[in-house]
């Protein structure tokens, strides 16, 4: 789509991250791949901001620069990203598994030869008996899916705020203490972070 990318000189490249423009109007057009996959894109893009919002050190942001660039190229999974926020206590069991469910869903729309309606073919509560009936159901699934989508998409642009919130109130909120309990080279880890000792955010005997 063209404008979807935009080229400042000498090199910054912008993103549009219009839900309306890249998702609703592809939908309304009666193109819904474009509209899953434009949906799919910003949800995974969203994650991976608010991994930037607790990452912010210049190294964690070149390893999620390097991470999200190899994504596609090695089969990396945009899940797993989200489990890292669920260890973080971002988002729960419950969110997790709607973003799982929508990417199902998407999947059976981008790789079947059916489209929207490999939602509808082969499932039992779903009846239909005729083209009409047929063509309204997949439809109004893709809909469903697509407002769900929105949401899923909503809810993680309203976490940014949480986690700067959270952030403010103790730097080292999302720091994970267990795995450093558990670390066999504690005095390394005490040279490398001794604000977290300082703090008694780390305990060591």
């Amino acid at each position: 789509m063209k404008g979807r990318v935009t080229f400042n000189p000498p090199g910054i490249i912008g993103f549009s991250f219009d839900w309306d423009r890249l998702v609703d109007k592809p939908f309304k057009e009666d193109n819904i791949n474009e509209a899953f996959s434009n949906a799919d894109a910003m949800i995974d893009s969203s994650i991976h901001g608010l991994l930037r919002f607790i990452y912010e050190e210049d190294a964690a942001q070149d390893l999620l620069n390097e991470l999200i660039y190899l994504r596609g190229r090695v089969n990396l999974d945009s899940l797993i990203f989200l489990e890292v926020l669920k260890q973080k206590k971002v988002v729960d069991d419950e969110f997790v598994n709607k973003v799982r469910q929508f990417k199902k869903a998407r999947n059976l729309v981008l790789h079947s030869m059916d489209g929207e309606y490999a939602l509808v073919i082969g499932h039992p509560d779903l009846k239909y008996t005729s083209q009409e009936e047929l063509d309204s159901l997949a439809l109004e699934i893709s809909k469903k899916w697509i407002v769900e989508a929105y949401e899923i998409f909503l809810k993680l642009f309203e976490l940014s705020s949480i986690i700067d919130r959270q952030k403010k109130e103790d730097p080292n909120y999302y720091f994970s203490i267990d795995f450093y309990y558990k670390y066999p080279h504690i005095e390394f880890i005490k040279k490398k972070f001794p604000h977290l000792h300082k703090t008694k955010k780390i305990k060591t005997k």
